[in-house]
């Protein structure tokens, strides 16, 4: 940010090398994932950049057996209320991922189920969504974090295991095991222990 006499001016330089690092790290995650349809998400307010985040696109994911698609951003927004299994890996740069990620989340249940990932070439990270505003500490959902353990496993490699926790939360849920937020009673503690016991 550089400060002048009329406001305050963004910098951000983006290089191809970047952007074809951000594509193959997402296309191994999708493959180890096994998720096939592929949208990449830009805007035509930056059209120089996003024309080299599409060319990024095509070079990386047009390698491998994927469905892809190319929306902007208001476009894939719009599209996306109306059929949200249309694709099950978004690619966009950071500019749009908040919005994408909130709206995604938004539709799955909340922000509180869905976990913030941070992916680099030698670091994972990832935390709970959103705060889950007037919820007392002992009834907190967990289920971003198990969500955000289990992509770590892929991360690392770890398919079968990061399987076998998505389908115990999965199981949890179906069985009506849940946290008060999502029409259950049990605590955060009693939650996450029978995840575990279906491990």
């Amino acid at each position: 940010e550089t400060e002048d006499l009329g406001g305050i001016t963004l910098t951000k330089y983006v290089s191809k090398a970047s952007y074809s690092r951000m594509m193959a790290k997402a296309m191994s995650m999708a493959e180890m994932s096994r998720r096939r349809k592929v949208a990449c998400i830009t805007s035509d307010t930056f059209p120089d950049s996003s024309a080299l985040f599409r060319e990024c696109f095509r070079d990386v994911f047009g390698t491998g057996d994927f469905e892809l698609s190319e929306e902007t951003v208001h476009r894939w927004s719009a599209f996306v209320v109306r059929n949200p299994l249309e694709h099950d890996t978004v690619v966009c740069v950071d500019l749009f991922g908040k919005m994408a990620g909130g709206l995604l989340a938004g539709l799955s249940g909340g922000n509180h189920l869905s976990p913030d990932l941070y992916v680099g070439d030698d670091c994972f990270m990832s935390e709970s969504g959103a705060a889950q505003a007037r919820v007392d500490p002992v009834y907190a959902n967990p289920t971003s974090m198990i969500v955000g353990g289990s992509a770590a496993l892929i991360n690392m490699g770890r398919n079968r295991e990061a399987e076998a926790v998505l389908s115990a939360l999965r199981g949890a849920y179906r069985d009506g095991e849940r946290t008060p937020d999502v029409g259950g009673t049990l605590t955060t503690e009693e939650f996450t222990d029978r995840v575990i016991r279906r491990l």
